[in-house]
């Protein structure tokens, strides 16, 4: 049997509320009403200051800021 492990998010990372999405307006404008700090949108990727997301085929990927 194998189990999975569970990987817990950074804290202070937003996590997206779903996996999926139309625009990364939407997801944009939910973290700026959950308080989280954007520091650059410009269509094609949204920035704070320790991570990066984008948005390809309806997916939103996450990843740290080097």
């Amino acid at each position: 049997m194998t189990t999975k492990k569970v990987i817990k998010p950074k804290k202070g990372v937003y996590q997206p509320k779903k996996k999926q999405y139309n625009d990364l307006t939407t997801l944009a404008k939910e973290m700026l009403l959950a308080g989280e700090k954007v520091i650059n949108f410009d269509g094609h990727s949204i920035e704070t200051k320790t991570t990066h997301y984008g948005l390809f085929d309806g997916t939103v990927s996450v990843t740290e800021r080097a």
